[in-house]
């Protein structure tokens, strides 16, 4: 990871200039990458130790960590360092050398992979490819290639898994696809601290975020503190702007179809009953470029509305107004995706409680 350090401005900069996340982020992110796989090399000696297990006094079973093969490794634009080096230092640590494919919108990110590791003289442990998707499918069929580990959207999970089937492998597949992760707000919660907390889970990467908070339901005794608390700090705390000004903190849609996806959803949630309160239009920056939305914050929003069903990836927050703890967890439930949910509460035990009837369940106090 020391390439990493050394290269933190090239990196920081190619990542802003490629998928447009503001340059104080990227080398963030950059940090949390080097954070996490210094975490990753202290376990593996552990985890990759022999097991043995007693059977009986004259007899025992002994359990190897063995390398696989090849992994294969199809990660996204949207957190284009930590998407990969989970995966990546994994398959290595264990003795799998990798493949890389890169999203097409962040490919020099496979690049500075594949020279960070030949700096260390390990010529032939991470190769980047780069493919057209279309081409992808051919690699299912390598005999030496045992691990595949997707993350993206739902259809081209499902698209992955099923070219992998028709080329007849049985071989490791993880995926990590997109979510409609959804925010529960009891009446005993922290107020501020939620609206700090959820707000930045709604707007953080402009919204390009699998984990992306985007339904926020509200016990209503609190529903109209939280929706003016949230109106004050998005309206005094995002700057849309060039990535690459450091005073930058909303960056630009990486799609050139992402606008349009968001202003879809959140007119039709208008045309609904729903209350717009801040932002929803396609902008550009001061200086007239660039392929922004406004920060937005609509209120008194309905299940049935796409912005409360359909992944948005923008910077979109979505409130509902729930009556009780029962009310909200079937709301969070209600939904095809499954990836994080969460909990704000000052009660542990009912914290507790509820996480074991949500799907996926984070809890804060």
């Amino acid at each position: 990871m020391k390439w990493f350090s050394t290269n933190e401005s090239r990196v920081s900069e190619e990542i802003s200039n490629q998928m447009g996340k503001p340059i104080t982020y990227a080398k963030k992110e950059i940090a949390t990458m080097i954070d996490r796989s210094e975490a990753l090399f202290k376990l593996a000696p552990e985890v990759l130790k022999e097991d043995s297990v007693l059977i009986d006094s004259t007899n025992y079973m002994k359990i190897l960590k063995e390398p696989i093969g090849i992994s294969l490794l199809i990660s996204p634009w949207n957190y284009p360092l930590l998407t990969v080096v989970g995966g990546l230092i994994c398959s290595i640590l264990c003795g799998n050398p990798v493949l890389l494919k890169h999203s097409i919108r962040t490919p020099l990110v496979g690049q500075q992979f594949e020279d960070a590791f030949k700096s260390t003289g390990a010529l032939n442990v991470v190769q980047h490819l780069f493919l057209e998707n279309i081409d992808i499918k051919k690699l299912y069929s390598v005999p030496n290639l045992n691990f595949v580990g997707f993350t993206g959207s739902v259809e081209t999970g499902i698209a992955v898994q099923n070219d992998i089937v028709k080329a007849n492998r049985f071989i490791n597949l993880n995926l990590e696809l997109g979510g409609k992760d959804a925010a529960y707000v009891r009446a005993d919660a922290d107020l501020n601290f939620a609206v700090e907390n959820i707000v930045d889970g709604c707007m953080f990467n402009s919204g390009q975020s699998c984990c992306a908070i985007e339904r926020v339901y509200v016990h209503s005794s609190l529903y109209d503190a939280f929706v003016d608390k949230s109106a004050d700090f998005i309206s005094n705390f995002y700057k849309i702007g060039n990535p690459l000004d450091e005073t930058t903190n909303l960056g630009p849609m990486a799609l050139p179809d992402s606008p349009l996806t968001l202003k879809e959803h959140v007119d039709e949630a208008i045309n609904g009953g729903a209350e717009l309160l801040l932002g929803g239009n396609i902008t550009n920056d001061s200086n007239g470029k660039g392929r922004f939305f406004e920060p937005t914050l609509i209120k008194d929003c309905r299940q049935d509305m796409l912005i409360m069903r359909k992944e948005s990836f923008g910077p979109l927050m979505c409130v509902a107004r729930v009556e009780n703890d029962d009310e909200a967890i079937d709301m969070i439930n209600e939904t095809e995706y499954g990836l994080t949910n969460a909990v704000y509460t000052k009660d542990y035990k009912k914290a507790i409680q509820l996480a074991k009837k949500v799907k996926k369940c984070q809890i804060y106090f």
